[in-house]
């Protein structure tokens, strides 16, 4: 089998839903990632995740970026995990042979969508819109308004004191970050019991894409350091508590490779709501302190497709050589992923 490593990643800013990328489509937001990343390098597919657009974005995407037009594209739809998925499938087309540099990630406009929500549990199980279900899981977990609260401005406060320009190509800056959320949590009134729109995550616009290649091709094109991808899993949960769906993916993929949560630096978790990213770490053990480092979706926003390669974006620059990494996201439906990681040099 052969080994997967990132040895290049790069995200659009995160703009606000009707902000400043309010006339950009999912392919113009993730045509100058792949344009940037595709640079001197030979790619032998494009795998985009996209929850609320048509068609195909990847394949659309990569001719808007001038890429040859015999490469292929596949976008991937699990919802809110698409970004991570299409990552986990350039990782496991690398491994078993079917390519050796792959462009992956994820876009989405949700300012150019209909806005519209489909179905994704029958009635007869319970189809729940995911404020009910974020209420669900606090009721569950018995997480108050003022613990969710504090988490979302912790989140708030650790995006407004983190150095992401490296991150970002291009001069755009992240619009949602506020530091003055502490002040403005415990005014917002309750959507949902306990759900605010202070501790939940915006609607946004936004890309991300990693370069995927086996090894060898990074060592041939003198590549100095990059994340292994390990091992993936995904998982899936009643829908009415959907946003429990990655701790299942989170549980096997630690027990699978011998690690436990203390053997994690760095872990990178879409934090759609407050309640379900606390739930998630009660449940899986994972320390507080690793968690969302430069701060999570809570403060940067949630552009649906492009999440779980943001994860991934977030971790490549994070990591110390030596290091591990887990990104993990929930989708709706009652779905998640998860991805270990580890820095290493290439050599």
């Amino acid at each position: 089998m052969h080994k997967a490593v990132i040895v290049a990643a790069k995200r659009s800013a995160i703009g606000k839903v009707d902000g400043m990328y309010r006339e950009r489509t999912a392919e113009e937001l993730a045509a100058p990632l792949l344009r940037y990343l595709a640079r001197g390098q030979q790619i032998d597919e494009v795998i985009l995740g996209n929850a609320v657009g048509k068609g195909n974005v990847a394949r659309l995407a990569l001719l808007q970026a001038g890429l040859p037009l015999h490469v292929p594209g596949i976008t991937v739809n699990r919802q809110c995990s698409s970004g991570l998925d299409a990552v986990i499938l350039a990782m496991r087309t690398i491994q078993a042979g079917g390519g050796r540099a792959l462009l992956a990630g994820g876009t989405e406009s949700t300012s150019a969508s209909d806005r519209t929500c489909a179905r994704f549990s029958p009635e007869s199980i319970g189809n729940p819109g995911m404020i009910e279900a974020a209420e669900n899981v606090a009721k569950l977990y018995r997480l108050s308004r003022r613990v969710q609260d504090a988490f979302a401005v912790w989140s708030h406060e650790k995006a407004c004191r983190a150095n992401v320009h490296h991150e970002i190509l291009g001069e755009e800056r992240d619009e949602c970050p506020r530091s003055n959320m502490k002040r403005l949590a415990g005014r917002v009134r309750p959507i949902c019991g306990t759900i605010t729109a202070a501790n939940s995550c915006p609607e946004n616009d936004g890309a991300a894409a990693v370069l995927v290649t086996t090894d060898e091709y990074a060592k041939q094109r003198r590549f100095t350091e990059g994340l292994h991808l390990i091992h993936a899993e995904t998982s899936a949960c009643d829908p009415n508590v959907l946003g429990l769906g990655a701790v299942d993916a989170i549980k096997r993929t630690l027990s699978r490779n011998g690690l436990g949560p203390s053997d994690i630096s760095a872990f990178a978790f879409n934090e759609a709501f407050a309640s379900q990213t606390l739930a998630t770490i009660r449940e899986t053990g994972i320390p507080l302190s690793i968690v969302n480092r430069t701060g999570g979706a809570l403060a940067y926003g949630h552009p649906y497709g492009a999440s779980g390669a943001i994860l991934l974006v977030k971790l490549f620059y994070e990591l110390r050589e030596g290091e591990y990494g887990l990104a993990a996201i929930a989708a709706a439906g009652g779905l998640g992923s998860a991805l270990l990681v580890k820095k290493e040099r290439i050599e």
